[in-house]
């Protein structure tokens, strides 16, 4: 094998080699940067004070009424708790 030949295909590695390394970092040829966004801590808002039913007060209603009663609050409950979790994500795990 011809020695020129060899050094021509060393050389084209090593110019390859460079090319490859060196090709990010030419200006205009870097991607873009990207824009990132952060998500800002959504307060809490405090629970609203609700008033008390003593159980004298529903003694008038009839046991569906009651049930009814009891399911209407415990769904608003629920509800209540799932939108104070959604908040709560946004707060880099600090619990209030």
């Amino acid at each position: 094998m011809d020695p020129r030949d060899m050094a021509t295909g060393v050389v084209g590695a090593v110019v390859t080699t460079l090319a490859i390394a060196l090709a990010p970092t030419l200006p205009g040829c870097s991607l873009p940067e990207r824009e990132v966004y952060v998500q800002e801590p959504i307060p809490v808002p405090p629970r609203p004070d609700v008033p008390t039913v003593s159980a004298e007060d529903l003694d008038c209603l009839s046991d569906d009424a009651y049930r009814d009663l009891a399911e209407r609050d415990a769904v608003m409950e629920a509800h209540i708790w799932r939108l104070e979790s959604l908040l709560q994500t946004t707060h880099d795990g600090d619990t209030e």
